[in-house]
């Protein structure tokens, strides 16, 4: 898959903050269980520093992961799943076929809350069930909702069978 310069420097970043974990990790010793309790704070501090926002880090691979799915079936135009900042609101993939068919997709990077049980907590069930809800309403002719979790990609199969219609589920990543 070509990359895009911009997903080129997304990946870039993403790398240069995994470089300040492994530092962070690799040279500051985490304190004592019995620490006082500001140190203990003052840790988890630069512990939340060091690795800033890895949600975005995770859906931008995703997001890449998925647009690589895509460059098989349908002929994709050109797109960049950079160009929209992870988290924004919206659609995280909207491109076009090169025959003018529009392709929609909603990437989730959701593990399910009760893992033994393989389903999903509340919040993340409501967060699917919003994203399910736009890709329904949403004018197109291809969608896609990609995870990146196989009890994910389980629990929605279960919990939004009868929703799914016209919608792709995808688990992207998986281990052949």
């Amino acid at each position: 898959m070509a990359l895009t310069d911009e997903e080129k420097r997304g990946l870039a970043t993403i790398a240069g903050h995994v470089q300040r974990v492994r530092s962070f990790f690799g040279t500051i010793s985490a304190p004592a269980a019995d620490a006082p309790v500001e140190v203990w704070l003052r840790y988890l501090i630069e512990m939340k520093r060091a690795l800033g926002n890895t949600s975005n880090w995770l859906s931008l691979t995703a997001c890449l992961l998925a647009k690589g799915y895509l460059e098989d079936a349908p002929v994709m135009n050109d797109f960049d799943v950079a160009v929209k900042p992870q988290g924004a609101k919206g659609l995280d993939i909207d491109a076009m076929t090169i025959d003018g068919a529009r392709v929609v997709g909603e990437v989730k990077t959701t593990i399910p809350y009760y893992l033994n049980e393989q389903r999903l907590g509340g919040t993340q069930y409501t967060s699917i069930q919003k994203d399910i809800d736009n890709l329904q309403l949403v004018d197109a002719t291809y969608k896609y909702l990609f995870v990146t979790d196989e009890m994910t990609y389980r629990a929605i199969a279960h919990a939004f069978a009868s929703q799914l219609e016209g919608i792709q589920l995808v688990l992207l990543g998986a281990r052949q």
